[in-house]
C-alpha cells in the first residue's frame, strides 16, 4: 500500500466513490496524443502540384518567336512561384499529383476526401485516402473532362479535406494554372527543315488567340478560319516591319520563320508566307489532316499552258523557271495577276505606270496550303482564294505569257501563251 493509499480515508459503506482524477495534459509538441482524445489536423496545404496528363512539350519561350527555350519541368506548381503552363487536348480528363502537408506532425492516419475545385471549366477532384501529419503524395484524376473545344483556362484549384469525425479543413489553392486546350497533341517532328515548328508559350498562345474564337472544330473550317485572317498577299516589303524578319517572305530570318506574321499581320505578306503561319498554326494545335506547302504553277510547252504543281518544301526551286530566245533577245515566261497587251512596255511589277496606274504583277507560282481532312482535299491560296483542284488554283492569274526583261526592271509581254 502506497502513503498515498494510507493518507486517503476508505469510503463510507454504500457511498459513491469519488472521480478518478483528470489525465496529465501532455503538450503537443512532444510528439504524444493524449490518452482518448480525437486527433484533428491543424492545417492542411497542397505545396505542389504536376499534370501528368498534358503534353509535356511546351518551351518556356514567352518573349519572342525563335522556337527556343527550356522545356517546363515539374511540378507545375510549386506554393510561392508563379505555375507554369501546359497544352492539353480538348475533351479529356485531367491528372494531377499533389502534394499535401497535414499538421501536426504527430497526427495518425485516418481516411480522408481529398477535394478540389477549380474556379475555371467545372473541373472538380475528388478521391479518398489515409492521411497522416507531414506531407504525402496524391493521385486524383479530374471528374469532368476539358472543354470539347480550343480554348484558353486560367483560375486557380481550391483543396481542402475532410472526413465526418473533423468536418472540412481548407488545404489553401494551387494558384495561377493556365492551360492551353488544343485539338489534339501539337507535331513538330520536322524541326530540321521547318522553322515554324516547334512548342512555345508564345507560340501557342498565338495560335490560340486565333484559332479558339471561330468555335469549330472542323479541320478544314479551321484552315480557311485562319487563311482568312491575311485575305490579300503582297510582294512589297514595308519599314514597319523590323528588317530581321525579312518581310513579305519571312523567308531568310533565324527569327522564328513566318511566325512574326502574326505579330505584323496588318502589312501582309508573300502567299508562301501565310500558307507557312497557318500549317505553323494548324500543327501547333495538332489539327488532324495532312497539309502541305503546294505551289501550282503553269509552263508554256508546245505552244500550250500545262499546269503543274509541288511540294515547295521539298524542292524550293518549284515553279515556273523558263526562258527562250527570239531574235537574239531572252525572254522569260512569268504568271501575270492583271490583264496585258503584246507588245506593250510595263514598269516593275505592281509599280506606278506613266498614265497612273498600276502594272500587272509578275509570278513564278502560287502557294497555297493543301490540306486534305475528312476525305476532302482544298487548295487554300495565300491571300487567294479557295480551290479545289490545282486547275482552279491556276486561274487566280490572268493569263500565262514570254516578256522581255528591261535594263530598269520593266518588261514588254512578246506574246500570251494563255488568258485565264
Amino acid at each position: 500500500m502506497s502513503p498515498d493509499d494510507r493518507d486517503t480515508p476508505a469510503p463510507a459503506p454504500g457511498a459513491t466513490p469519488p472521480p478518478p482524477p483528470p489525465p496529465v495534459f501532455v503538450p503537443r509538441n512532444t510528439g504524444l496524443a493524449t490518452l482518448g482524445r480525437t486527433a484533428k489536423p491543424d492545417l492542411a496545404k497542397v505545396v505542389s502540384l504536376t499534370f501528368t496528363s498534358d503534353h509535356a512539350k511546351l518551351k518556356d519561350n514567352n518573349t519572342d518567336w525563335k522556337n527556343t527555350g527550356a522545356l517546363l519541368g515539374e511540378p507545375e506548381f510549386v506554393f510561392g512561384k508563379p505555375s507554369k503552363p501546359i497544352s492539353q487536348t480538348r475533351d479529356t480528363a485531367l491528372a494531377v499529383t499533389i502534394e499535401i502537408e497535414v499538421y501536426p506532425l504527430y497526427l495518425e492516419a485516418r481516411t480522408y476526401t481529398i477535394q478540389g475545385v477549380a474556379t475555371w471549366g467545372g473541373i472538380t477532384f475528388t478521391t479518398t485516402q489515409l492521411l497522416k501529419g507531414g506531407k504525402q503524395s496524391i493521385k486524383l484524376t479530374s471528374a469532368e473532362k476539358l472543354p470539347d473545344k480550343i480554348a484558353r483556362l486560367e483560375g486557380n484549384i481550391e483543396w481542402a479535406i475532410s472526413h465526418s469525425a473533423v468536418g472540412s479543413i481548407k488545404a489553401d489553392h494551387s494558384f495561377g494554372h493556365l492551360i492551353f486546350v488544343t485539338h489534339g497533341a501539337p507535331q513538330d517532328d520536322r524541326q530540321g527543315r521547318r522553322p515554324e515548328d516547334g512548342i512555345t508559350v508564345k507560340r501557342m498562345s498565338a495560335a490560340v488567340e486565333w484559332a479558339a474564337p471561330m468555335h469549330t472544330l472542323r479541320p478544314h473550317e479551321i484552315v480557311s478560319g485562319l487563311m482568312g485572317k491575311i485575305r490579300q498577299y503582297t510582294l512589297k516589303s514595308n519599314p514597319a516591319v523590323p528588317a530581321q524578319f525579312d518581310h513579305p517572305s519571312f523567308l531568310y530570318n533565324t527569327e522564328g520563320g513566318a511566325w512574326p506574321l502574326h505579330e505584323y499581320v496588318k502589312f501582309k505578306g508573300e502567299c508562301q508566307a501565310i500558307c507557312r503561319l497557318t500549317n505553323g498554326i494548324v500543327r501547333q494545335l495538332g489539327i488532324p489532316g495532312t497539309a502541305t506547302i503546294t505551289v501550282v504553277w503553269s509552263e508554256p510547252i508546245s505552244g500550250k499552258a500545262v499546269t503543274k504543281e509541288d511540294d515547295w518544301e521539298a524542292n524550293r526551286s518549284a515553279g515556273l523557271n523558263m526562258r527562250r530566245e527570239v531574235g537574239g533577245k531572252v525572254q522569260t515566261a512569268v504568271l501575270l495577276d492583271g490583264p496585258v497587251v503584246v507588245g506593250k512596255r510595263y514598269t516593275r511589277s505592281h509599280t506606278p505606270m506613266p498614265d497612273g496606274s498600276i502594272s500587272p504583277g509578275l509570278n513564278r507560282y502560287e502557294a497555297c496550303l493543301r490540306f486534305s481532312a475528312d476525305g476532302e482535299t482544298k487548295y487554300y491560296g495565300g491571300g487567294a482564294g479557295v480551290y479545289a483542284s490545282k486547275d482552279e488554283v491556276i486561274r487566280a492569274f490572268w493569263g500565262l505569257a514570254w516578256c522581255e526583261f528591261q535594263a530598269d526592271g520593266g518588261y514588254i509581254v512578246r506574246e500570251i501563251v494563255k488568258q485565264y
